[in-house]
């Protein structure tokens, strides 16, 4: 049997999921049981979101009808919405589960990806942080390539595709590379 990849998800400001929701962990089969709108077509719409960093973001968020019927619609009109995806995986060929983090909002109409980090759940023994792969750090995207911490301009990384659909030269890039 094929160990289960997808661990965990928490989903804010997206769709039905408000600014406090709760964290969704997963097994290896997952039953959606609830009435009509409570958020089953909403949980798998956002694992389609997720399915899709690898490949074009910006499109699969189009095709779900933009960024604005995405972005939750709750709280206070005044402030810009920013809706975020935080998965904890294990994907085939990763020794230790990873954390992903993707957030982003809506800017001049279009989808603007804001904050982004691939790292592992837990710090190795011996380490007080963990191992990241990817990070908005402050604003400045790096990459950390075999201990390596690579600044990559501003203009290089593109704010509507993940960096899992822009980096994934896996002799270069091979801790991005996850399927």
């Amino acid at each position: 049997m094929k160990k289960k990849t997808l661990k965990s998800l928490h989903i804010q400001n997206l769709l039905s999921f408000g600014d406090e929701p709760p964290e969704i962990e997963l097994g290896d089969l997952n039953v959606l049981n609830g009435s009509n709108d409570s958020g089953k077509s909403n949980l798998t719409e956002i694992i389609g979101l997720l399915r899709s960093t690898p490949k074009d973001f910006a499109d699969e968020v189009g095709a779900g009808g933009g960024i604005s019927d995405l972005l939750w619609k709750g709280g206070s009109r005044a402030r810009s919405i920013t809706g975020s995806i935080q998965a904890v995986a294990s994907p085939v060929g990763v020794k230790r589960p990873l954390l992903y983090r993707l957030s982003f909002t809506k800017a001049a109409g279009l989808l603007k990806i804001v904050d982004e980090r691939i790292d592992n759940k837990k710090p190795d023994e011996g380490h007080n942080k963990p191992y990241f792969s990817f990070d908005y750090h402050g604003g400045r995207p790096l990459l950390n390539v075999a201990g390596e911490q690579r600044s990559l301009r501003h203009e290089a990384v593109d704010p509507q595709k993940s960096i899992l659909c822009q980096r994934q030269d896996p002799d270069q890039y091979p801790e991005v590379k996850l399927g």
